[in-house]
């Protein structure tokens, strides 16, 4: 890990990168040297350097974060939104309706979760046949989840796991959720 001293000369660097340098108070340096300290200094000294050759303006935190995740190779490779939906298609169609989609089946956990989400079930998402409001969906809820995996991929390590498990916990209250919607039709026929 980064010792504190070494990631302020890091910075120190990136700062002189810019013209005219911009005036940094102590308070700031301690927000960003405490913020970047799980941060190997030789990711954060290349990601400062991409920074200083691509980017006009001072950088946030979030902004070196997610250059040190590009220039260690860490960022996820997610699926564009496209490649997603004709992936969650395609496994509609191996998979089934009746059968339980496992993540092997998918490229990234996100594309299941989309599809699930965007329908209500696995069930619901493979019997569809309105696809262009069923696609429509999908985008909005695949672009949302993918947004929040890349946020996730910036934060330290150890705030990583406890989202994680958020999320894992998210995605069994929907599958509960779509068993529940499932069994509505059968419910409502009984009380008829």
């Amino acid at each position: 890990m980064s010792n504190k001293p070494e990631i302020v000369k890091i910075l120190e660097k990136l700062r002189n990168g810019y013209h005219p340098p911009p005036d940094i108070g102590p308070e700031t340096w301690k927000v960003y040297r405490d913020a970047l300290s799980d941060v190997e200094p030789d990711v954060l000294r290349a990601a400062c350097l991409l920074l200083v050759r691509t980017s006009t303006f001072w950088p946030a935190i979030a902004e070196i974060r997610s250059a040190c995740l590009e220039v260690s190779g860490e960022r996820a490779s997610l699926p564009s939104v496209g490649e997603a939906y004709s992936e969650a298609r395609r496994a509609a169609a191996s998979i089934g309706a009746y059968a339980k989609p496992v993540a092997a089946d998918f490229s990234h956990a996100i594309v299941q979760r989309a599809a699930i989400q965007a329908s209500g079930s696995w069930r619901m998402w493979c019997l569809s046949d309105n696809e262009a409001p069923q696609r429509a969906r999908f985008f909005e809820v695949f672009k949302e989840l993918r947004d929040r995996e890349i946020r996730q991929q910036a934060l330290p390590e150890s705030q990583r796991q406890l989202t994680r498990e958020e999320s894992h916990q998210l995605l069994e209250d929907i599958e509960a959720r779509a068993e529940r919607v499932k069994r509505l039709p059968a419910a409502v026929e009984e009380s008829v």
